[in-house]
Protein backbone atom coordinates (compact mmCIF):
# COMPACT_ATOMS: atom_id res chain seq x y z
CA UNK A 1 0.00 0.00 0.00
CA UNK A 2 2.91 2.25 0.53
CA UNK A 3 4.22 2.19 -2.73
CA UNK A 4 0.87 2.81 -4.11
CA UNK A 5 1.09 6.33 -1.75
CA UNK A 6 4.08 6.84 -3.68
CA UNK A 7 3.01 6.64 -6.86
CA UNK A 8 -0.16 8.69 -6.54
CA UNK A 9 1.93 11.14 -4.67
CA UNK A 10 3.99 10.95 -7.55
CA UNK A 11 1.34 11.16 -10.13
CA UNK A 12 -0.20 14.37 -8.75
CA UNK A 13 3.12 16.06 -8.61
CA UNK A 14 3.42 15.99 -12.09
CA UNK A 15 1.71 18.88 -13.32
CA UNK A 16 2.45 21.08 -10.35
CA UNK A 17 6.03 20.56 -11.64
CA UNK A 18 5.41 20.87 -15.44
CA UNK A 19 3.03 24.06 -14.61
CA UNK A 20 5.98 25.88 -12.87
CA UNK A 21 8.61 24.59 -15.23
CA UNK A 22 6.61 26.31 -17.63
CA UNK A 23 6.39 29.54 -15.43
CA UNK A 24 10.13 29.75 -14.72
CA UNK A 25 10.73 29.16 -18.59
CA UNK A 26 8.11 31.64 -19.99
CA UNK A 27 7.95 34.15 -17.04
CA UNK A 28 7.81 37.02 -19.10
CA UNK A 29 4.16 36.04 -20.54
CA UNK A 30 3.50 34.54 -16.82
CA UNK A 31 4.05 38.03 -15.04
CA UNK A 32 2.17 39.49 -17.80
CA UNK A 33 -0.91 37.50 -17.26
CA UNK A 34 -0.86 37.64 -13.17
CA UNK A 35 0.04 41.68 -13.79
CA UNK A 36 -3.35 41.48 -15.95
CA UNK A 37 -5.17 40.11 -13.64
CA UNK A 38 -3.89 42.19 -10.86
CA UNK A 39 -5.25 44.88 -12.67
CA UNK A 40 -8.87 43.49 -12.89
CA UNK A 41 -8.96 42.18 -9.32
CA UNK A 42 -11.40 43.77 -7.23
CA UNK A 43 -9.15 44.39 -4.57
CA UNK A 44 -6.84 45.94 -6.46
CA UNK A 45 -7.03 49.12 -4.94
CA UNK A 46 -5.55 48.26 -1.92
CA UNK A 47 -2.28 46.07 -3.71
CA UNK A 48 0.73 47.83 -4.42
CA UNK A 49 1.65 48.47 -7.57
CA UNK A 50 4.55 46.32 -9.30
CA UNK A 51 6.89 46.65 -11.74
CA UNK A 52 7.43 44.36 -14.74
CA UNK A 53 10.46 43.17 -12.62
CA UNK A 54 8.89 42.36 -9.70
CA UNK A 55 5.71 40.91 -11.30
CA UNK A 56 8.61 38.33 -13.17
CA UNK A 57 10.56 38.01 -9.71
CA UNK A 58 6.41 37.14 -7.43
CA UNK A 59 6.02 34.76 -10.71
CA UNK A 60 9.45 32.76 -10.68
CA UNK A 61 9.20 32.75 -6.57
CA UNK A 62 5.65 31.44 -7.16
CA UNK A 63 7.03 28.63 -9.60
CA UNK A 64 10.51 27.36 -6.97
CA UNK A 65 8.06 27.30 -4.05
CA UNK A 66 5.70 24.96 -6.26
CA UNK A 67 8.31 22.81 -7.30
CA UNK A 68 9.59 22.28 -3.53
CA UNK A 69 6.50 21.70 -2.37
CA UNK A 70 5.58 19.00 -4.50
CA UNK A 71 9.00 17.20 -4.16
CA UNK A 72 8.63 17.24 -0.92
CA UNK A 73 5.10 15.65 -1.78
CA UNK A 74 6.64 12.89 -3.78
CA UNK A 75 9.63 12.59 -1.01
CA UNK A 76 7.12 11.55 1.76
CA UNK A 77 7.90 13.87 4.32
CA UNK A 78 5.09 15.85 5.74
CA UNK A 79 2.56 14.81 2.67
CA UNK A 80 -0.36 16.77 3.94
CA UNK A 81 1.32 19.79 4.75
CA UNK A 82 3.14 20.06 1.03
CA UNK A 83 -0.23 18.76 -0.07
CA UNK A 84 -1.77 21.62 1.70
CA UNK A 85 0.92 24.13 0.48
CA UNK A 86 0.40 23.02 -3.18
CA UNK A 87 -2.95 23.48 -2.94
CA UNK A 88 -3.09 27.34 -1.64
CA UNK A 89 -0.27 27.92 -4.25
CA UNK A 90 -2.80 26.80 -6.67
CA UNK A 91 -5.52 29.52 -6.14
CA UNK A 92 -3.29 32.49 -8.02
CA UNK A 93 -3.24 29.75 -10.98
CA UNK A 94 -7.73 29.50 -10.06
CA UNK A 95 -8.02 32.59 -10.29
CA UNK A 96 -5.71 33.75 -13.29
CA UNK A 97 -7.67 31.01 -15.06
CA UNK A 98 -11.15 32.29 -14.69
CA UNK A 99 -12.51 33.93 -17.32
CA UNK A 100 -13.88 37.57 -16.96
CA UNK A 101 -17.38 38.52 -17.13
CA UNK A 102 -16.44 42.23 -19.29
CA UNK A 103 -15.49 40.04 -22.10
CA UNK A 104 -15.60 35.86 -23.35
CA UNK A 105 -11.52 36.10 -23.46
CA UNK A 106 -10.53 34.38 -20.10
CA UNK A 107 -7.02 35.73 -18.15
CA UNK A 108 -4.89 33.26 -19.14
CA UNK A 109 -4.99 33.84 -22.86
CA UNK A 110 -4.00 31.60 -25.34
CA UNK A 111 -5.57 28.89 -23.77
CA UNK A 112 -7.31 26.28 -26.43
CA UNK A 113 -10.44 26.35 -24.22
CA UNK A 114 -11.18 29.30 -20.99
CA UNK A 115 -12.60 26.33 -18.88
CA UNK A 116 -9.98 23.88 -19.83
CA UNK A 117 -7.51 25.60 -17.64
CA UNK A 118 -9.68 26.24 -14.94
CA UNK A 119 -11.41 22.72 -14.54
CA UNK A 120 -7.44 21.34 -14.79
CA UNK A 121 -6.74 23.98 -11.78
CA UNK A 122 -9.49 22.89 -9.82
CA UNK A 123 -8.84 19.20 -10.31
CA UNK A 124 -5.27 19.80 -8.99
CA UNK A 125 -6.72 21.52 -6.15
CA UNK A 126 -8.72 18.65 -5.71
CA UNK A 127 -6.17 16.50 -5.75
CA UNK A 128 -4.10 18.27 -3.20
CA UNK A 129 -6.89 18.23 -0.68
CA UNK A 130 -7.58 14.85 -0.97
CA UNK A 131 -3.71 13.73 -0.47
CA UNK A 132 -3.90 16.39 2.57
CA UNK A 133 -6.59 14.58 3.95
CA UNK A 134 -5.31 11.14 3.56
CA UNK A 135 -4.14 9.84 6.57
CA UNK A 136 -4.31 5.92 5.71
CA UNK A 137 -4.00 5.14 9.45
CA UNK A 138 -1.10 7.21 10.40
CA UNK A 139 -2.37 10.30 12.90
CA UNK A 140 -0.95 13.51 12.15
CA UNK A 141 2.17 14.96 14.34
CA UNK A 142 0.08 17.25 16.07
CA UNK A 143 -2.24 14.71 17.47
CA UNK A 144 1.03 12.06 18.62
CA UNK A 145 2.52 15.30 20.43
CA UNK A 146 -0.59 15.96 22.36
CA UNK A 147 -1.55 12.36 23.41
CA UNK A 148 2.35 11.59 24.39
CA UNK A 149 1.67 12.14 27.75
CA UNK A 150 -1.32 9.87 27.72
CA UNK A 151 0.52 6.63 27.09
Amino acid sequence: MAALGFLARALVSVPFIVDSAQALKNSDEHSARAAMFATHCPLAEHAPTLTPGQWKLAVRGHAVATIVCSLGLVGGKAPRLHALMLAALTAPRVAISMPRKDSGTPFAAGTATPWKSLASSLGQVGAALAIAADRHGKPSRQWLHEHQSDA
